[in-house]
């Protein structure tokens, strides 16, 4: 499997982050519907959104700092991070329509 390397941690296609000193697998955490990870960077510990850093890695298309741009999952599982399941859609989509899910509650008025 192929890793990329992210502020001296290997990003697997899998979604796996692992410190490249210790060999240790990262823990991942679900934060507000998302999947992040907390690393050690220059700047200090910092969150990232692991779907956006594997989708930036792997796929040469993709300008991470462009927030119109956001990266979705093919089956709509978001704790399902594999490159497989990314890809690459504008904001207004998603609201508009396909990855924008409100509760909607049916009653008789």
């Amino acid at each position: 499997m192929e890793g990329r390397d992210f502020y001296g941690y290997t990003i697997y296609e899998n979604g796996d982050v692992q410190n490249t000193k210790s060999g240790r697998l990262m823990s991942k955490r679900n934060h507000n519907g998302r999947v992040e990870f907390q690393i050690e960077t220059p700047e200090g510990r910092k969150n990232f959104i692991l779907s956006r850093v594997l989708y930036w890695l792997f796929v040469d298309q993709f300008d991470m700092s462009n927030k119109n741009l956001c990266v979705s999952y093919k089956d709509n599982d978001k704790m399902n991070i594999t490159l497989d399941n990314l890809y690459l859609t504008d904001r207004k989509n998603l609201i508009q329509g396909e990855g924008h899910r409100s509760i909607i509650k049916i009653t008789d008025e």
